[in-house]
């Protein structure tokens, strides 16, 4: 019986599954709609980041004669390589579904967003920058994740661990959990409230923005149950 919840609890803690899991109660806390306001895909970015946290002050513990540990060399080592399949995974769809649409629509007016997008990078180096010189307790490595966090640019991120090694990296990768977080929840919630603030019709806007630039959203087939757009939950 010990042997049968010992295994029970190596499969329960398993990298595989905690992710899976972690994605379960994302999706279902970014389903969660008050006033028209939700987190969408942001909530498995806070499950996730609440895991991390929490994981930290679980010690670990032993069933019989099997010791489980919640985090070690070899959990690190497997989220390690999730988080790359993962960035691997989340750029090329970014590039799939953005790529096009940029190529299609690029205009002289198309100019103006890429010069601001030049400007805010810009902005945003120099203020890490400055910010390093100013604060001597804050590392390049922790201004270069906060930076890449703020700006939500995880090729950027994946760009900064490549360039150092060892513990460098963990502070890169806290950084960029903590701003992360404000830089995904401010444009989540900002495209939310603002139209409300503004009241503007997003259903007519999107509806014009479709019938002007001729693209056809297709719309899914058979049941499915409305989590998220695309069915993946």
């Amino acid at each position: 019986m010990i042997t049968y919840l010992a295994g029970v609890c190596s499969s329960a803690l398993s990298i595989i599954f905690i992710v899976f899991i972690i994605g379960v109660l994302g999706y279902l806390l970014g389903a969660i709609s008050i006033k028209g306001i939700s987190l969408g895909t942001a909530g498995v970015l806070i499950v996730a980041l609440c895991y991390g946290v929490l994981v930290h002050y679980v010690p670990d513990f032993s069933i019989g004669e099997k010791t489980i540990v919640l985090w070690g060399a070899a959990q690190k080592s497997q989220f390690s390589l999730i988080s790359n399949i993962g960035t691997a995974l989340f750029v090329t769809a970014v590039g799939l579904i953005a790529g096009p649409k940029f190529f299609r629509t690029f205009n002289k007016s198309s100019i103006a967003y890429l010069v601001m997008g030049i400007i805010v990078i810009g902005i945003g180096g120099l203020t890490a920058i400055i910010c390093t010189v100013l604060d001597e307790n804050l590392s390049a490595e922790m201004a270069a994740g906060l930076l890449t966090g703020g700006l939500t640019s995880t090729p950027g991120f994946s760009a900064a661990k490549e360039a150092v090694e060892g513990a460098a990296q963990d502070e890169i990768s806290a950084g960029y959990g903590i701003a992360y977080l404000y830089g995904v929840l401010g444009v989540v919630l900002f495209v939310q409230v603002m139209p409300k603030i503004l009241k503007v019709d997003i259903a007519k806007e999107r509806e014009t923005f479709v019938a002007a630039s001729s693209i056809s959203i297709p719309e899914p087939k058979g049941k499915l149950v409305k989590v998220e757009e695309f069915g993946f939950f």
